[in-house]
């Protein structure tokens, strides 16, 4: 038996580099995510940077993550980081939400002429957040910061916020901390989103709470009057807050340019100063002006600011980035509380993120998607839908009367002579309506479109004269007498056309008003009174609008109630009669308004609203809940996970309780969903109940499925037995075999590490050593093609020889730790089966071959099972040979002494 000769100093030295190679990659993948942190966070950065108390004073030092007290147009107070302007592509936080919103972070309501300074008091959270207003629906996300921060930013209006950080609730309802918040800290906040369509805002009036009216329309005296007077023109004609403000924003959308390379005005009054002298800005001067606008015209409005929704990144996923800090206005609304406006051009700040975005990261994904800034207003990056409106002249014109004229804002143009009344439609009756010639007639004309509800003047002229203490009918009913300057005021009624009939008497008789119920006046036509009087009439027709249009606030789920807001063509219809599917549910406020609560059943739902002729309805869809489970595994089974999503019509449902087998076991997420383990039973019930629904889910079938796959698992062995027996193999010899495999993987990939490591090593030796001449060949080109391949391919039959080496039963020396110990059992074992008698004892497992030499070759039983326990214990167990190698010797001496007694 030969042994080998000992490694020389060199192979040591390979030994422990390879070692030591190894030891160094596991130390780095247990200690690199420890050291990276969760995420996208620096390396060691909550290690290195110990916490720093926020900055809540003066100035925020972390941009539009902690906007501070106080806030310059042009860049953050104290900060000097210009942080609503800056186009950093670096990532500030990303969100995890099934709605895209802006991302508010702090609020401000005293405008100071050069920027907004934030009062009022702030309080610990204490678990919930009441902001009041109408709700249109609710919003769940998380948040997870990328970079320390002093305010988490929320979607408006928040309800609740689940953290570790300790926080707190501004008076403007901006979440704080008493401290930096640290990379990497994720949160889950839902939000209460205020409706934003047209009706409803348009239909809230401004009956506004002293309290909001004094705060929110507060301005300083720096703000020259000039700018009231030119917003008084701009929304000239406005019918409400509501189309104030709307004016307002587009008008500043229309004619001002967005662009960051602007300059400080420096005035008292940076609102002035964007309107009347500068043609670009950023949101900033958006913003500011935006508010103080409509601070002038008594509407109560506060400066805002975070960021805008960022970059979708994935599934219901937005990253928001540097340049997503932004700027915009927060209108109040009596009973609906504080709605979003966003006077900055959108489709220009989107493309010029997008454009910064690439120029930093040119293989960034497009930035396209759609953003709504406004209730109604939705832009990309290539689409804006602007609309221009008048442009600021001198304040004055030569005469001393205020600046340049506009229209009434309504599109429509009165004749100056009174014949067309900018709306309503004349009707012929066969005659020239309203004139007799033999005694003179009346010009007819109207204010405003006769909407039912609302309060037009009348205006009547004779000969182009203001025609004083004439009769006015609408509809045949009195509205009373035009005064000096030919006018009243009445009512439009709610029916489908307006009379307007008006009439007097010439000469002398009885005054005016006395004939209000004259009977003789028909039709529009003067009817001859007996002498000494003589009556005269005009009477002309309009239609007038009568669709009702329902807007619902709310969300539209079975067991709730919604707030129902009717109008017509933007105007609130009170005392109507509501129906729900028919049955009289109310009747509509002086706001047009009627809570309604919805049927607990799914399926569709009719509201109707009725008052005279006019009216409406709409048709409301109640979804059922639906609650699904399914299984990670292709098949469930016992004590596997299974994802329970919760959906209401297409959409999913955060928030919503799950129960298996009677047990809550926890809520949907963001997503809709929960992940869960099956208990170990046969079938199982998984329950939610919301919005006075049960949705019910059931697995069942489990121990079958269980069944099926230990069925398929023992199908493998099965037809392994049937092959090994069909081939003559025992059942112990294939199960042996299997056993040697399974045991042997360990050594074979131990050999296969090693083995490339040295490689790895040999082949940068030899660079090092050979590495100019190698390169020189390289260069001249003698290195071929076919000398590369046969360098690989012996360096791959090197390999394969080494794991040949390690199959049980193999003969030589192993490179993973054979030893002459072990050559010397297998060449025992080999010369034990010399001396059995069994034709093959490859089929045979080692303990089978031992009790045929006990029994039939009877063989010492001492030597062949002490011979047999150290073939076993070298090749399938883990002990070292050496420890059996005198057992083994002392066996094969008395098997060779018991081979010649019988031979003798």
């Amino acid at each position: 038996m030969t042994t080998d000769a000992a490694p020389s100093g060199r192979e040591y030295g390979r030994a422990a580099f390879v070692l030591g190679g190894v030891l160094a990659v596991v130390l780095a993948g247990l200690l690199l995510p420890a050291l990276v942190g969760p995420l996208e966070a620096a390396p060691l950065e909550s290690l290195l940077s110990p916490p720093q108390p926020a900055g809540n004073g003066a100035g925020g030092q972390l941009g539009a993550l902690d906007p501070g007290d106080s806030t310059s147009v042009g860049g953050l107070e104290g900060g000097g980081t210009a942080a609503l302007r800056s186009q950093s592509a670096e990532t500030h936080f990303v969100v995890e939400s099934t709605e895209a919103a802006y991302w508010r972070t702090g609020a401000y309501d005293t405008y100071t002429g050069s920027g907004w300074d934030r009062s009022g008091d702030t309080a610990p959270y204490d678990g919930s957040i009441e902001s009041g207003g109408l709700v249109d629906r609710t919003l769940s996300y998380r948040v997870e910061l990328k970079r320390a921060a002093g305010a988490l930013p929320t979607v408006w209006r928040p309800r609740s916020v689940e953290t570790e950080a300790p926080i707190e609730v501004t008076d403007g309802r901006a979440i704080a901390s008493s401290r930096t918040v640290d990379p990497g800290t994720t949160y889950a906040a839902t939000s209460a989103r205020p409706p934003d369509d047209s009706t409803t805002l348009a239909a809230a009036g401004d009956d506004y709470p002293d309290a909001i009216e004094d705060r929110y329309t507060q301005l300083p005296d720096s703000t020259p009057d000039r700018l009231g007077r030119f917003t008084d023109q701009v929304t000239d004609g406005a019918g409400s807050p509501y189309e104030t403000a709307a004016r307002i924003e587009r008008w500043l959308e229309g004619n001002k340019s967005y662009s960051l390379n602007v300059s400080d005005p420096g005035g008292d009054s940076v609102a002035s100063d964007f309107v009347f002298d500068m043609d670009e800005g950023y949101c900033e001067y958006f913003a500011t002006s935006m508010v103080t606008m409509l601070r002038t015209q008594d509407i109560p409005a506060r400066y805002v600011v975070g960021y805008s929704t960022g970059q979708p990144s994935g599934e219901n996923t937005y990253t928001v980035r540097g340049m997503n800090a932004h700027a915009w206005v927060e209108v109040y609304f009596p009973d609906v509380g504080w709605v979003q406006f966003d006077p900055t051009p959108g489709r220009e700040r989107m493309q010029a993120e997008q454009d910064a975005l690439q120029e930093q990261n040119p293989d960034a994904s497009s930035y396209e998607h759609t953003e709504t800034g406004s209730p109604g207003e939705r832009f990309s990056p290539d689409e804006s839908g602007s609309v221009a409106e008048p442009t600021p002249e001198d304040d004055q014109d030569q005469n001393g009367n205020d600046g340049p004229d506009t229209d009434d804002g309504s599109g429509n143009e009165t004749d100056p002579g009174g014949n067309d009344d900018g709306s309503g439609d004349e009707t012929d009756d066969g005659q020239d309506p309203g004139r007799d010639d033999s005694v003179g007639s009346y010009e007819v004309a109207l204010s405003d479109r006769p909407v039912p509800g609302t309060n037009v003047t009348v205006r009547v002229t004779a000969d182009g004269s203001p025609a004083a203490g004439v009769v006015v009918l609408f509809n045949g009913d009195s509205i009373g007498e035009t005064d000096t300057d030919g006018t009243v005021i009445g009512t439009v009624p709610y029916e489908r056309r307006l009379n307007v009939t008006v009439r007097t008497v010439d000469g002398r008789g009885a005054p005016a008003g006395d004939l209000a119920s004259d009977n003789r006046l028909y039709a529009g036509r003067s009817v001859p009174y007996s002498s000494p009087r003589t009556v005269r009439a005009t009477n002309r027709t309009y239609e007038v609008p009568t669709d009702a249009t329902l807007s619902i606030t709310g969300t539209v789920v079975t067991g709730r109630t919604v707030t129902l807001t009717a109008t017509v063509e933007g105007q609130a219809i009170p005392n109507a009669t509501v129906e729900r599917d028919g049955e009289r549910v109310g009747v509509t406020d002086g706001d047009g308004r009627l809570d309604v609560a919805l049927p607990d059943r799914p399926g569709s739902t009719t509201l109707s609203v009725r008052r005279g002729a006019v009216g409406g309805n709409r048709t409301l869809e109640l979804h059922e809940l639906e609650l699904t489970a399914d299984p990670r595994l292709p098949v469930a089974l016992p004590w596997t996970g299974v994802t329970v999503t919760a959906e209401l019509g297409n959409e999913t449902v955060a928030g919503l309780p799950v129960s298996m087998g009677g047990e809550r076991i926890g809520t949907t997420g963001v997503d809709g969903t929960l992940s869960a383990s099956l208990p170990l039973s046969d079938s199982v019930s998984l329950v939610t109940t919301a919005y006075g629904q049960r949705a019910t889910t059931t697995i069942t079938g489990l121990w079958a499925n269980l069944a099926l796959v230990f069925g398929v698992l023992a199908a493998v062995p099965l037809g392994v037995v049937v092959v090994a027996y069909r081939r003559g193999i025992s059942l112990g010899a294939a199960l042996d075999r299997l056993v040697g495999v399974v045991l042997a993987l360990p050594r074979y990939l131990l050999v296969a590490l090693v083995t490339a490591a040295d490689a790895a090593v040999d082949v940068a030796g030899r660079l090092f050593r050979n590495g100019r001449s190698t390169l020189r060949e390289l260069w001249a080109g003698n290195l071929t093609r076919d000398a590369i391949a046969a360098a690989a391919r012996r360096r791959i039959d090197a390999f394969a020889g080494r794991l040949r080496s390690l199959r049980p039963g193999a003969d030589g020396r192993s490179d993973a730790g054979s030893s002459t110990a072990r050559v010397s059992i297998r060449a025992a074992w080999a010369q034990f089966l010399a001396q059995v008698s069994v034709t093959d004892p490859e089929t045979k497992t080692p303990g089978e071959l031992a009790a045929h030499a006990i029994e039939r070759d009877e063989l010492p039983a001492d030597a062949v099972e002490t011979l047999r326990d150290a073939f076993r214990a070298v090749e399938y167990g883990a002990r070292a040979p050496e420890a059996k190698l005198p057992a083994v010797q002392s066996a094969v001496e008395r098997l060779d002494s018991t081979e010649r007694e019988d031979e003798r």
